[in-house]
């Protein structure tokens, strides 16, 4: 039984990995290309509206689409998958509503005039999000990874091909559009990968939808709120950055994140989505976890060396070779941010076990308190530090951050198993 749970895991990631790696190595592929043909003007515009399109993102759904994997019933999950597609529709208009009111502070504050018409852009790029959640999430529910593998290459492939075209043709925001592009034609693939499970989604019974949004209300009540904070924790640096520096400074650190977490996209994101399904699956079935923690985590951290060691050690000089010189200040930056990034590589994919565990206020705890520490950039932001000393302050932030968050989860499958003992 054991061997064909190990099967059936190694199946699913070769699956979904398979796929996500061409996903994930067409932008990959094109990042030398699209260093040459876009400015690091064109990348500090793209950060500050991707980082902020991330941010808003994880509240898409109010995070209901997390709970789809979670009923033992059939039924109950499509009335999930349900209020998460309706939630997605209310995020939605409370964030049209937020930005009228707030745009004119936010364009002010990133002291970047230019992000101004792309304001209504990150709002579909939410929405879109928010429905491809519901969708994402009901197919891992049904295990079915190459459908994520394929409607994420579909993502990759016209976005790529739309950053090509729009770049060539000196149209500085070609990064934008491509995003949203890339966005939508998932969405599109996703919906019709789950064609035949739409109409019975919609037929449930309307009744038992909203009991179903009243029985999962901790997950936009306790997670979503807490999720948000994490969020902006994690994408909040960039607009930091881009109120006290530059806009090549601004440029060079986003194009610096983009190429680190790279590898998070090309292996961690899989893995937490199949070891997702995984723990939630042994925890219906009261079977123990700790050991797939362990041997993920060592795995991870293994992995983790193969790019975090060249950058430590070449980092300047691996830029300046593969995206051109104008990107040595970006080198830089990646050498002070490489441990922080290995670490998080590491944590983030298991990070799932807790939510399987329904340990949802354990993560709003850590969630919390990276986002105090991250707020302690804005008055370092305000002390003239160089940007070096900047980032080695924010990288500091980071390494306590994760591992502070891999204790909370490696605590969480021991006293999983340690019930699961005692009550056996």
């Amino acid at each position: 039984m054991n061997l064909n749970r190990r099967s059936t895991f190694l199946k699913n990631f070769i699956a979904l990995f398979t796929g996500s790696a061409v996903a994930q190595l067409i932008p990959i592929a094109l990042s030398p290309v699209l260093a040459r043909i876009y400015s690091t003007e064109d990348f500090a515009l793209f950060g500050i509206f991707y980082s902020t399109l991330l941010m808003l993102s994880v509240i898409a759904a109010a995070k209901y689409e997390v709970a789809i994997v979670v009923p033992k019933s059939e039924s109950e999950s499509r009335k999930v998958t349900m209020v998460s597609a309706i939630a997605s529709l209310f995020v939605f208009v409370i964030l049209v509503t937020i930005s009228t009111i707030f745009s004119d502070a936010f364009v002010e504050y990133v002291d970047n005039e230019k992000i101004r018409p792309w304001i209504p852009l990150i709002l579909i790029g939410v929405l879109i999000t928010g429905l491809y959640q519901s969708t994402s999430y009901w197919l891992i529910r049904r295990a079915k990874f190459k459908d994520l593998a394929i409607n994420k290459v579909s993502q990759r492939v016209f976005e790529g091909a739309s950053n090509l075209a729009l770049g060539s043709a000196k149209q500085g925001f070609g990064l934008i559009l491509s995003d949203i592009i890339g966005r939508f034609f998932m969405l599109i693939v996703s919906v019709f990968q789950i064609r035949k499970d739409v109409a019975k989604i919609i037929k449930e019974p309307k009744r038992g939808i909203w009991k179903m949004a009243k029985r999962y209300r901790q997950y936009p009540l306790y997670f979503a709120p807490s999720s948000l904070v994490n969020s902006m924790g994690t994408h909040l640096p960039l607009i930091f950055v881009s109120n006290a520096y530059t806009v090549a400074i601004v440029g060079s650190f986003n194009f610096s994140k983009y190429i680190l977490t790279a590898p998070i996209g090309f292996i961690g994101q899989n893995l937490s989505q199949v070891f997702l399904e995984r723990i939630s699956q042994k925890r219906r079935e009261d079977k123990p976890i700790f050991k797939d923690l362990n041997r993920l985590t060592g795995f991870l951290a293994l992995t983790s060396l193969t790019f975090v060691l060249p950058l430590i050690f070449l980092g300047p000089g691996l830029f300046t070779f593969v995206f051109g010189s104008q990107w040595e200040m970006a080198g830089e930056f990646s050498q002070i941010l490489a441990i922080a990034i290995g670490i998080r590589f590491v944590v983030s994919p298991t990070s799932g076990l807790l939510l399987a565990l329904g340990k949802v206020k354990l993560v709003s705890i850590w969630q919390w308190t990276h986002f105090l520490l991250v707020i302690t950039l804005v008055p370092v932001s305000k002390l003239n530090w160089e940007i070096e000393s900047f980032l080695m302050y924010f990288a500091c932030i980071e390494i306590v951050s994760y591992i502070l968050y891999g204790g909370f989860i490696f605590y969480a499958a021991a006293l999983n198993d340690r019930n699961l003992n005692s009550v056996s």
